[in-house]
């Protein structure tokens, strides 16, 4: 099996937090006003708990190999394969998750595909490609996850540099809660 080096690895886990967290929120949260952002500082909180603690199991057993192996060592055999089954039972929801908003996106770009059964023909191309870049190994991988990194960079950056002139305070204030509900319920 070949290791892969930190900068793949930080690339790997760069572009998929940029395509659930920036890609992915905004399309359900934009529903809701400005006030979701109050929801992402709430995730911001949960991830950076769930990264402490995944490293401080990381320094604690050095030679295990993740969630399997942390839960197999406090917990057992049978506790491990359950988190093992859960993980990858969350995985699959979470691509179909995904893969949905890429169809979503493309059917701004190509009207035809907001028709259901285009959709889903759609979103079964898309998962055959990203089996075949699997299938094509390791160097296919880290090419596919640098080039969407780049993809999903360069908006970003865009808005960083010069977005900062189209922001209006009164129309974010407008816009804080456009569902009229109680901070509570949004």
């Amino acid at each position: 099996m070949k290791q892969t080096s930190w900068v793949p690895a930080t690339i790997l886990v760069m572009s998929n937090m940029i395509g659930t967290g920036i890609f992915m929120l905004p399309s359900q949260l934009s529903k809701i006003g400005g006030i979701s952002l109050i929801s992402w500082l709430i995730t911001l909180v949960g991830v950076i708990s769930l990264a402490l603690v995944l490293a401080k199991l990381a320094y604690l057993s050095p030679k295990s190999a993740g969630l399997y192996s942390y839960v197999k060592v406090a917990f057992g055999k049978y506790c491990g394969h359950q988190i093992n089954f859960i993980y990858s039972f969350a995985g699959i929801i979470g691509n179909v998750a995904v893969i949905s908003v890429l169809s979503g996106y493309l059917a701004d770009i190509m009207p035809v595909l907001k028709l259901p059964f285009m959709s889903l023909i759609s979103q079964i191309i898309i998962l055959g490609l990203v089996f075949i870049v699997n299938i094509k190994g390791y160097r296919a991988i880290n090419f596919l996850q640098s080039a969407s990194l780049l993809l999903s960079l360069t908006p970003v950056i865009y808005l960083i540099f010069f977005g900062w002139n189209l922001f209006s305070l009164e129309t974010f204030k407008a816009g804080w809660n456009i569902t009229h509900i109680s901070t509570g319920k949004a």
